[in-house]
């Protein structure tokens, strides 16, 4: 599949039909990664659910395969509204991040928010981590949110991750400025956790839920003090440094505590868009590859005519108008397609408005 960005007016899909059919792809599952993480064995990862992971938190801090720092974590992220069915804790080790990532990809990819936990990291560590975290994330159709409290990305200039982030442009990355807990002043707060959990709590199927929302249990931004002295607020010129910067920080708003703005990506991007992006590409590489299996299964071959161009005018129809419907898109205009007997591919066109914006979707159905 090509790289699709969304800065660009035209976004490529291309669908191979020569590959196995692909499982349905789920977005719903955030994955935890941390040292602090033992599952046992060649086991990588550890899946806790809504219904009972205080239990099995409690067993698993007993049994050393996750410490109470780690189940803290996990038990913040369930605290969100609404919160996920399911959640992950992987085993990592900072040094080898990006090839552990990769083992655990390997052994089990159910899920597609990553964020790593960094407490009692350096500045500069976690600076280095995130980078090569968020780069393993770039080449794959997964997102990642990371968070940090070094006092350099609210002053102007370089030498922070979030200015590092921007100028890699990683549109799969969110970065967050999180201070650190206002009580032990020590504690990192599970900031970028809490916001991944919350946002892919909610079906996208259903509907295209904002990243820029309420975080539950997460203290607003503020310049740490160390206790018993208070922490100081940011000032209006040090947020604008840090959203200048595509960071995203949590501030008090409408009600709430802590609501995260501007939600975007490193790269500048809506980070919504991102999921919206990997969900039809998905959805519609999905269901060709079923109507694929289906014509096979009747002894029948793809149609290399217009029928076979129906059959994929309908599939992309169909996934644009769920589109509307979740909120993904304002709206769209019905798509058309050709084929053509020399590259034996099939070609679709559509548009559809995101956010005011129209985007032209190019679909590339590939038979060789």
């Amino acid at each position: 599949m090509t790289t699709i960005r969304l800065d660009d007016t035209m976004i490529s899909i291309t669908v191979n039909l020569s590959g196995t059919p692909v499982v349905r792809a789920g977005f719903g599952t955030p994955l935890l990664v941390s040292p602090a993480v033992v599952p046992g064995g060649a086991i990588l990862t550890l899946t806790y659910t809504s219904g009972s992971f205080s239990t099995a938190l409690a067993a698993d801090v007993t049994a050393g395969k996750i410490t109470q720092h780690i189940a803290d974590y996990i038990t913040a992220m369930f605290s969100q509204s609404p919160k996920p069915a399911t959640i992950k804790a992987g085993k990592v080790a900072y040094v080898s991040l990006a090839a552990d990532l990769s083992a655990i990809e390997a052994q089990d990819s159910a899920w597609y928010g990553l964020t790593v936990d960094l407490n009692a990291q350096t500045d500069a560590n976690k600076e280095l981590y995130i980078t090569a975290a968020a780069a393993w994330v770039e080449a794959r159709t997964k997102v990642a949110v990371f968070d940090s409290h070094d006092v350099t990305m609210y002053a102007a200039g370089p030498g922070d991750i979030a200015s590092a982030e921007q100028t890699l442009a990683h549109e799969r990355t969110s970065i967050l400025w999180s201070q650190l807990d206002a009580t032990l002043g020590t504690q990192d707060q599970a900031a970028s956790a809490c916001a991944l959990a919350r946002w892919l709590a909610f079906d996208p199927d259903v509907i295209s839920a904002p990243f820029r929302a309420q975080v539950i249990g997460i203290l607003p931004a503020t310049k740490t003090a160390i206790p018993p002295a208070l922490p100081v607020d940011l000032t209006a010129a040090e947020i604008a440094i840090l959203q200048g910067k595509n960071c995203n920080v949590l501030l008090p708003y409408g009600g709430a505590a802590a609501f995260l703005d501007k939600g975007c990506s490193a790269a500048g991007r809506q980070f919504h868009e991102i999921l919206t992006k990997d969900w039809l590409t998905a959805r519609i590489r999905e269901d060709i590859a079923a109507a694929a299996k289906t014509l096979a299964n009747r002894g029948r071959k793809w149609p290399c005519s217009n029928e076979g161009v129906a059959i994929c005018v309908g599939v992309v129809n169909n996934w644009l108008g769920t589109g509307v419907q979740a909120g993904h898109f304002e709206s769209f205009e019905s798509a058309t397609g050709t084929f053509s007997r020399t590259t034996e591919k099939i070609y679709i066109a559509a548009t559809a408005v995101i956010l005011g914006n129209a985007r032209e979707f190019s679909f590339v159905i590939d038979f060789v």
